[in-house]
């Protein structure tokens, strides 16, 4: 039997597993990647044959993926294989519907035609997930080991958590505080942060910077990849 060594091992076929692979890959590492079969483009429900939703993809405008597709040659290709969502997403509820578009103005008629009583409240929390998503950007961007070994590892890797929002002191935050309870636009807000999550927590229960980072990650930019037949 032939032993063969790798420097690392990738456990999972996610988009996240691959990227890391492959960017490791292109630093000289050995990898192997060890994952199950890809699933099926149609599946079976009560006896109906169904086709799975296009791929959506939220964090195709960090700057980390940016970085990703750079040092991987794959930018154009990206833009090539994903095309824009337009509108972003949609919300439905009793007596109400509102579509995100990735037009700002078509975006504040959309606020004003369904939410006119709270439009202040809504501008001055766009406001702060804005400056939250730029401070954490900005973060990002910054190259640190993590998990840190050394001292200064550790030191630079303290150094960019201080700067994120909502991590220490202000960790208990809601960002939802001056909407009256029960108002339905903390629905549109909470519930796509919530699908797109993986913490087993419900929507009012996320940390105020993943509110604000998963959220934002539906409002700008976001990708997706149509069906392929």
């Amino acid at each position: 039997m032939t032993s063969r060594h790798y420097d690392v091992i990738v456990l999972g076929l996610s988009l996240g597993a691959l990227s890391c692979a492959a960017v490791l890959a292109r630093r000289d590492f050995r990898v192997l990647v060890l994952g199950q079969g890809q699933r099926s483009q149609l599946y079976r429900y009560d006896q109906r044959v169904l086709a799975r939703r296009p791929f959506t993809f939220l964090a195709g405008s960090s700057p980390v993926f940016k970085r990703i597709l750079h040092e991987l040659a794959q930018s154009q290709q990206f833009r090539r294989r994903m095309q824009a969502l337009d509108p972003m997403f949609g919300w439905l509820s009793a007596g109400r519907r509102l579509e995100v578009p990735p037009d700002m103005d078509l975006f504040v008629r959309e606020i004003e035609r369904e939410f006119p009583e709270v439009r202040q409240l809504v501008d001055e929390l766009y406001s702060t997930i804005a400056q939250a998503n730029a401070s954490a950007d900005l973060a990002f961007e910054k190259d640190a080991v993590w998990p840190p070994g050394s001292w200064w590892e550790r030191f630079e890797t303290a150094r960019i958590a201080a700067a994120l929002p909502y991590v220490k002191t202000e960790r208990e935050t809601d960002l939802l505080s001056k909407f009256p309870s029960g108002h339905p636009f903390r629905d549109l807000l909470l519930l796509p942060a919530s699908f797109a999550t993986h913490l087993a927590l419900a929507p009012d229960r996320l940390p105020p910077l993943a509110l604000a980072r998963l959220h934002g990650a539906w409002c700008r930019s976001t990708s997706a990849r149509p069906p392929s037949w």
